[in-house]
């Protein structure tokens, strides 16, 4: 097979077929400088009633394309002013959203994220918190079909995540026990992160894929040592 013509598959291959990379990162400024494409964040501002909840159960919660689902339907929207002792230290001190409600009865839940097409990074501020308003525990975050274990030693933690494709969902599950219950930690989480990078469309991977074609052809009526 001549160079040309392993250059012209490389080149197929790179254009039909990838592979996602993952970067992790714990710092959100960081985080942010990585990003491609436009970000976006879901402050969860005015969800909760001054000094109550909202609950969103199994029909879960969407915005800018984002939808978040509990398994157990235990999804809330929690007021700053509900629970004090939860405000998180450092970030907006407003509404933020609980994923997982052990004292809720039942048995504790994932909290799912489900991402819009073209969202390669995604980032959130959690916690972990159990009703003796004692912090820590960890986290599996699943994504792309990989688990990465996220601990959750303070009163406000970052997790970001920037693949080279489409992450699609992102499911997060307690592994921390409650001392209280028995049960998994609330998971507590606020400011999500997502952006949506830009990709190509069919129709200029198709052209893409033409002018490869083209090369191809216009290689194979080339004269060769100089015979016609």
């Amino acid at each position: 097979m001549s160079t040309f013509h392993r250059t012209l598959l490389l080149a197929l291959a790179v254009v039909t077929t990838s592979q996602a990379e993952i970067l992790i990162y714990t710092n959100r400024a960081a985080f942010l400088a990585a990003a491609a494409g436009n970000t976006s964040t879901l402050t969860f501002e005015g969800l909760a009633p001054a000094g109550s909840t909202y609950y969103y159960g199994a029909t879960g919660y969407t915005q800018n394309g984002i939808t978040i689902q509990s398994s157990g339907g235990q999804l809330f929207a929690m007021s700053a002013t509900t629970e004090p002792q939860n405000v998180y230290a450092g970030l907006n001190s407003g509404d933020y959203m609980e994923g997982t409600c052990p004292d809720c009865g039942g048995s504790p839940s994932n909290t799912t994220f489900t991402l819009a097409a073209g969202t390669t990074a995604f980032g959130i501020d959690y916690r972990a918190y159990n009703q003796s308003a004692t912090l820590g525990g960890s986290f599996d975050f699943i994504l792309l079909g990989n688990t990465y274990v996220v601990p959750s030693p303070g009163v406000s933690n970052f997790a970001g995540f920037i693949s080279t494709t489409d992450i699609g969902t992102v499911t997060v599950v307690p592994l921390g026990n409650n001392p209280n219950t028995g049960y998994d930690e609330f998971f507590h989480f606020d400011n999500v992160t997502t952006n949506t990078a830009a990709t190509p469309e069919p129709a200029s991977l198709a052209l893409c894929a033409a002018g490869i074609a083209g090369l191809y052809f216009r290689s194979r009526k080339r004269p060769q040592n100089g015979l016609r």
